[in-house]
């Protein structure tokens, strides 16, 4: 079962016994469901004979919370009726249905891209984030950070927008960094790595780094002309 995916329960009662039973009733007892249960509807009965039956019907819609606990959804009813012939008690019985929910594996993962390979003195880097939910589950406390960075200067503060550190399965978001090259960048390499870390639903912790390289040009020397003279 998966989140969307639509459940019916049928609930029978039988009159297993040899006297006619008067207002016969199902009831919802529990139900262990993250989502609201629907309404329960159940054929007309008149009078409840020796072996007859009837059922009732719920159906509900899997939620993504019943996913994310990874528990299986129990819904558990009850049937009351009084017998006709006097001096019975009321009967009553119940049953129970099991919903499987199969585990699904977690996952994070991280790109980093810059929006060029090359540099020289004075460009603008712009660095773009990616990070995607690539588990089956939802993802909680997620935090992008830049691990390590090699440039002679200051890096840029990581921008996320207004992520609120949540990621629906199969969902992403980007985050931005800039960094200006500088004299002390000339000829090298600078490399930057992002590092992302996120929770569990049962706050098992998952991370991802990944890293891009971009080449500094190195700076041309300054040469005064050579003059001589008699």
């Amino acid at each position: 079962t998966k989140a969307g995916d639509e459940v019916t329960y049928t609930i029978t009662a039988t009159n297993t016994g040899t006297l006619s039973l008067a207002n016969p009733k199902i009831t919802e007892e529990s139900f262990s469901g993250a989502g609201e249960l629907g309404q329960l509807t159940c054929d007309e009965v008149e009078t409840f004979r020796p072996g007859a039956s009837f059922n009732c019907r719920v159906t509900y819609v899997a939620t993504q919370a019943d996913i994310d606990k990874s528990a299986d959804i129990t819904n558990e009813a009850s049937v009351g009726a009084q017998p006709v012939a006097p001096g019975f008690e009321p009967v009553t019985n119940k049953a129970s249905a099991v919903v499987e929910i199969t585990p699904l594996a977690d996952g994070v993962s991280v790109t980093k891209v810059a929006d060029k390979t090359d540099a020289k003195i004075g460009d603008v880097i712009n660095y773009t984030i990616t990070v995607t939910n690539t588990g089956g589950r939802s993802l909680n406390q997620i935090k992008v950070t830049d691990d390590k960075f090699d440039g002679a200067g200051k890096l840029g503060a990581i921008d996320c927008g207004d992520f609120d550190g949540l990621l629906a399965p199969g969902a992403t978001t980007t985050c931005k960094v800039t960094y200006s090259v500088i004299d002390g960048d000339s000829g090298k390499k600078i490399t930057n790595q992002a590092q992302v870390s996120a929770k569990t639903p049962e706050v098992r912790d998952l991370d991802g780094k990944a890293e891009v390289t971009v080449n500094v040009a190195k700076k041309p020397s300054a040469k005064l002309p050579v003059t001589g003279g008699s």
